[in-house]
This record gives C-alpha cells, sequence and structure tokens, in this order.
C-alpha cells in the first residue's frame, strides 16, 4: 500500500529472494541459529520518506495514512515479526 501510494504515476515493486547461509548470517545476527535462511529484499521506486517521517518510521502504530485506513493492523504484523529472533 505505501509503495502503491508513492509511485501515483507508475513505477517498479521489486521482490528478491536469495538463500543466505547461517555463518553469514551471524556476522549481522549473533542469535541464528539455522544452517540456512531466505533472504528476502523489497525495493520500489517511489519517491521516499520526508526526515521527519523517517524517524518515526518503526514507531508502533505510526502511520501517515488517515484513520480507517486499515494500515494499523498491517503495521502491527510487521511490528511483531520484527521480534522474530531470525529479521534482522
Amino acid at each position: 500500500m505505501n509503495a502503491r501510494d508513492a509511485m501515483p504515476d507508475g513505477g517498479t515493486l521489486r521482490f528478491a529472494t536469495k538463500r543466505m547461509s547461517g555463518k553469514k548470517l551471524l556476522q549481522h545476527n549473533p542469535n541464528a541459529q539455522a544452517s540456512e535462511y531466505v533472504h528476502i529484499a523489497i525495493t520500489d521506486t517511489g519517491k521516499g520518506m520526508d526526515e521527519k517521517t523517517k524517524t518515526r518510521a518503526f514507531d508502533p502504530f505510526f502511520t501517515t495514512k488517515g484513520k480507517g485506513s486499515g494500515a494499523d493492523l498491517a503495521f502491527l504484523l510487521c511490528m511483531e515479526f520484527s521480534k522474530l529472533p531470525w529479521i534482522c
């Protein structure tokens, strides 16, 4: 939804995956335990965030969307996923 709104005239939303060894992940996350992980990268060609938005981007329930947009649940899920030990 954010990528769509950041590209009102169209653009590219890209999802990329690759295998990542547990040894390599240990360099970034000392709690990594599996021998292999999947690295997921999501990028878009949107306009980006201003500095004020960047400082709040990971605040629970922060949104630039209006009330009732349905974004609250998505943000809550993202916050919960970010607590998982293999997310870095």
